[in-house]
């Protein structure tokens, strides 16, 4: 049984997987398999894959129809025999040391899963490093649920700490990859990607694992290379801004049915639903961008959101009161399902220039 059983869902990633797939095969240690999954790819990239697995033993390629990432990871898992997981994408690539690393931490300090620093690689090859801490941190179960369940249900503070960006010194675990498992956690609780859900899958696995662990260990080191292509979820937005606010109504909705499925108190919910209260006018600005649908098409997709049960749900649970009027006004506007104010509210900013989704 190999320790490590590296998953990597692949669709059409020719162009990217030689980087990938090196790195992988450059790692310091030693003891690990890849189970490549081939997402039903249209171009070259089954062929590359079954290069790699003829040149290199820790490799095994699994053939399957199209299903999406989260299809793809959850063929991972049933076939990984390893003593713990990671997962890598296959347009990403990791440093040499990120799998010594996350194992050393791992025996050394008996945590349940290990996350590291990553590095995001812009489209024209400029590297952002992010750490969250500048030094090693071990949490256990109750700072693991202050810390990093109760950020990424949604903000953790009050409403005006919320708009005003401020949270209780988190630590994210959005992101699947930079971290290894334990896979004994995963098999006994049978915990599996949702693949229903178009986006967030990741964050979603992630704070269902958190809920079953009891420790988490956070190392420094940017050891992991995310690299953004054009297409990426966030460049896409703008032009496909009522798909983007489906997705998003799907993803309260998971919150909401994870923190019932897990009977996580009102601690908890009160985070998903400062999550969709501010949410809503995020999407409603980008539906009103220069990029978003025409004023009928924009106007009905924010009248339905602002009368969803989960919406109305939010906004009667959560206080509005000591926010400045800049922020509270398209608060209000949507608290009262004044779609059409809101609407116009949040057009008034993107003309004015004043949005971050332009």
């Amino acid at each position: 049984m190999p320790a490590i059983s590296v998953i990597v869902p692949c669709y059409n990633a020719e162009k990217y997987i030689d980087q990938c797939f090196d790195s992988i095969l450059a790692q310091t240690f030693a003891d690990f398999e890849v189970i490549a999954v081939n997402d039903g790819s249209t171009d070259g990239t089954l062929a590359k894959l079954r290069e790699f697995a003829q040149r290199d033993q820790h490799i095994k390629v699994i053939d399957q129809p199209n299903g999406g990432a989260s299809a793809a990871r959850n063929t991972g898992l049933v076939a990984a025999a390893g003593e713990y997981i990671a997962f890598v994408d296959s347009d990403d690539y990791a440093d040499p040391a990120l799998l010594q690393t996350l194992h050393d931490g791992m025996l050394r300090t008996g945590a349940d899963f290990v996350r590291c620093g990553y590095v995001n690689v812009g489209q024209n090859g400029t590297e952002t490093p992010f750490a969250q801490e500048s030094a090693e941190q071990l949490l256990g179960k109750t700072e693991l649920k202050n810390r990093c369940v109760k950020p990424l249900l949604g903000p953790s503070s009050d409403m005006v700490s919320a708009v005003q960006g401020e949270q209780t010194e988190p630590i994210p675990i959005h992101t699947l990859c930079a971290a290894l498992y334990k896979a004994s956690i995963i098999r006994k609780t049978g915990l599996r990607f949702d693949e229903s859900l178009p986006a967030s899958e990741d964050a979603m696995f992630n704070l269902a694992f958190a809920l079953h662990a009891d420790s988490l260990l956070f190392v420094p080191q940017n050891l992991y290379y995310y690299v953004h292509h054009h297409g990426s979820l966030w460049q896409g937005i703008p032009r496909d801004s009522v798909r983007f606010m489906r997705n998003r109504q799907r993803l309260w909705q998971a919150k909401k049915e994870l923190c019932n499925h897990y009977g996580l108190g009102d601690d908890f919910r009160s985070c998903y639903r400062r999550s969709v209260v501010l949410a809503t006018v995020q999407t409603a600005l980008i539906m009103t961008n220069q990029n978003g649908p025409r004023f009928w098409v924009g106007r009905t997709e924010i009248k339905a959101m602002l009368r969803l049960p989960i919406v109305r749900e939010a906004f009667k649970t959560t206080p509005l009161k000591g926010l400045p009027l800049i922020y509270k006004l398209p608060l209000w506007l949507s608290k009262c399902k004044l779609a059409f104010l809101l609407w116009l509210c949040c057009k008034t900013v993107n003309l004015a220039g004043k949005s971050p989704y332009q």
